[in-house]
């Protein structure tokens, strides 16, 4: 069968007896598409409005889907100016004012995606005419009054964090770090931040801890942070509590120095520091400092500073996948 638009409204044309089959009178035909998708929903868009609708091929009923735009002053509808249905079977709709609407099948809704002036990851506008799909996968949209847009369908190899948050802080970070909850921390010469990247919150800094050059997890709720020339940071998630260590010329277990360079958690749970003074353990009991140094004198340099001597870890039972520097 083929289905055939014209002035009057819409034609069911039989090819076999070059009749027409089903005539569907349409009450304003200025401006008519449709579309059969893979499910067998037969999609209009007609009238003077550019109204969604859905047709009904065995009763011959047009049912109005209409789209309300949300927190936009003028009309409540939305028009609608193409539709397109990709590889997937997810219906799309270019809109006036909307911008981008998926439709959520199984939740029975419409979903949107607008432009958001703060984010250069969005669309550059919300007044959209045309959508197609490449031979990639990709996604290309026409827009009113700018250049065309285009987003991928998968998510890409890199991800771009410098939103617009921290655009104000210094381009250079210092250390990366994942822990079990899959936060991603990142420590900048200003601050540390916090980044909860499955629920979509904005980046949240602590300018107190600034200048971390590496970070490891002790347990899910146990954080250790180490600071150029800040000491021995530790911090449990939850309560929020925050304790320092630093050198004290008064206490002879205290922690060493300040110039840490890396830290890594033994299988047993212990921390273990590289310092520019020798190589150090701390007890979690007791809250003690055990430093080894060499017998020249200065401090662990070269292969054992960076712990990078695979019998000297295996000795230690530290385990390099459970720090980050």
């Amino acid at each position: 069968m083929f289905w055939i638009g014209h002035r009057s409204g819409l034609d069911r044309f039989d090819r076999t007896t070059g009749r027409v089959s089903l005539h569907i009178p349409l009450e304003d035909r200025s401006w008519l598409q449709f579309h059969e998708d893979r499910y067998g929903v037969f999609w209009l868009i007609y009238g003077a409005d550019n109204t969604l609708a859905t047709l009904d091929r065995r009763s011959g009923t047009v049912t109005r889907h209409p789209i309300e735009c949300e927190g936009l002053s003028g009309s409540k509808l939305d028009s609608v100016f193409a539709m397109f249905e990709d590889r997937d079977g997810f219906m799309w709709f270019a809109t006036r004012r909307n911008g981008l609407v998926k439709l959520d099948r199984p939740q029975k809704r419409f979903v949107r995606y607008r432009n958001n002036p703060e984010d250069n990851t969005r669309m550059a506008a919300d007044r959209l005419t045309t959508i197609y799909q490449d031979r990639e996968g990709n996604y290309w949209i026409g827009l009113d009054e700018a250049p065309p847009n285009f987003f991928l369908s998968r998510p890409p190899l890199f991800e771009n964090l410098t939103q617009a948050a921290m655009r104000t802080e210094s381009p250079r970070k210092i250390v990366v770090f994942k822990d079990r909850g899959g936060t991603l921390w990142l420590g900048s010469e200003k601050a540390l931040w916090k980044i909860r990247r499955n629920t979509g919150e904005r980046p949240t800094p602590d300018s107190s801890l600034s200048s971390v050059v590496s970070m490891a997890e002790q347990e899910p709720d146990v954080l250790w942070l180490v600071g150029n020339f800040r000491g021995l940071i530790r911090i449990h998630q939850k309560s929020g509590q925050i304790k320092v260590y630093r050198p004290d010329p008064t206490n002879p277990n205290a922690l060493n120095t300040n110039q840490i360079e890396r830290i890594l958690i033994a299988r047993n749970g212990t921390p273990w520091l590289a310092t520019w003074d020798g190589l150090a353990k701390l007890d979690r009991e007791t809250d003690w400092f055990t430093v080894y140094r060499n017998k020249v004198g200065s401090g662990y340099h070269g292969l054992l500073f960076r712990f990078q001597t695979a019998r000297f870890l295996a000795r230690c039972g530290i385990s390099n996948r459970r720090g980050n520097g």
